[in-house]
């Protein structure tokens, strides 16, 4: 098992501060046999000076610099890239433990296209290497490790997804969603076009393993927290939420319409009811990215009341028909009804 090639792939954009400990952690792993592909994605800072030297100095360091495109075409030519029969991706600000590429490969058997493990946080400055430091806090995304074959399996996979606190034992930073701290199946990636959406700022990771979850034939969670990831992340995401444009939240929406008319054997109504709640949450990012977007409350609502009218998401949420809490509900009821002025209130009222 030990002889499998793994590629590493690390995008990094203006990450200077941290890039020498994250590739650092990686090449100080325990496991031999590795090639790790840096992608560059437009830095304006000294990342791509520090990655080069890297690239110079170690045999399985490359470096690949393209114009700031953003990280879904950066982990995309990633993937397209690479050699090795299984993909990981690590952050050029994150650190990974040096048992964990090692670890992951342990769990993998013939018909394992991926296999998963936790996760803890540490602040901005800390350099942690192994999960026993102190300053490390270890966070799960699910209780016990398991393994999922069946669309029944996978079902707690998927709806993490769709509510980023379901199945977890305790708040935590993140949820299963994200790339990193996992192996894919290169060949199942290739085979299965599962890339990263290049239309998607946010949630693009969440929407690729939605994918990928539903193609598996099997895929393994290992529960040992073995990923590094930096609250910088959390912080920056935190103080930009009300900037998400509107945008991405309908290419969002067209990716899990997508994925429920292509896997209509995989919805359950619990599926249903976490896929509305999010749609309705969705509503209101839209209506409050207007609010912020505009001075005078007419052109608030016109706003608001236009981008509705032109992405409309009646069809979408009018199937996911659901039992849910009356809040939401009365929401989706304005929405369907096209009660824009209710709803245009209703989001002002409350923040």
């Amino acid at each position: 098992m030990y002889n499998k090639l793994i590629s590493v792939v690390v995008p990094a954009h203006n990450c200077e501060r941290y890039i020498e400990k994250c590739l650092d952690s990686i090449l100080d792993s325990d496991y031999p046999n590795m090639e790790i592909i840096i992608i560059d994605d437009g830095s304006s800072d000294h990342t791509g000076v520090i990655c080069k030297k890297y690239a110079e100095k170690y045999v399985n360091v490359s470096y690949i610099y393209q114009s700031n495109s953003g990280v879904s075409v950066a982990r995309n030519r990633g993937i397209i890239d690479s050699k090795g029969e299984y993909v990981a991706f690590v952050d050029g600000d994150d650190m990974i433990d040096s048992h964990m590429i090692s670890h992951l490969v342990s769990n993998l058997d013939n018909s394992t296209d991926i296999v998963i493990c936790s996760y803890g946080v540490i602040e901005e400055n800390e350099n942690v290497e192994h999960k026993e430091n102190d300053s490390f806090e270890a966070q799960y995304f699910y209780s016990n490790p398991f393994c999922a074959e069946t669309n029944s399996e996978k079902e707690k996979l998927l709806l993490q997804l769709f509510d980023s606190k379901y199945g977890k034992p305790a708040p935590t930073a993140t949820a299963v969603g994200v790339p990193w701290g996992k192996l894919y199946r290169r060949e199942f990636l290739i085979s299965n076009e599962l890339f990263f959406n290049i239309k998607l700022r946010r949630k693009q990771d969440n929407v690729m393993n939605m994918f990928a979850f539903s193609n598996a034939k099997k895929i393994i969670y290992t529960n040992e927290p073995f990923y590094f990831y930096r609250l910088e992340h959390i912080h920056g995401f935190d103080a930009h939420k009300k900037f998400i444009k509107p945008e991405n939240i309908i290419e969002i929406v067209r990716c899990r319409d997508k994925f429920m008319n292509a896997y209509p054997e995989m919805i359950t109504p619990e599926m249903k009811k976490r896929l509305l709640i999010e749609a309705i949450g969705y509503l209101g990012v839209i209506a409050r990215s207007c609010i912020y977007d505009n001075e005078s409350t007419l052109k608030q609502y016109d706003s608001m009341k236009s981008f509705y009218k032109r992405n409309n998401l009646r069809k979408y949420i009018g199937n996911l028909k659901s039992d849910i809490p009356f809040k939401p509900n009365f929401i989706r009821f304005l929405y369907v009804s096209k009660l824009y002025f209710l709803l245009f209130v209703a989001f002002k009222c409350v923040k």
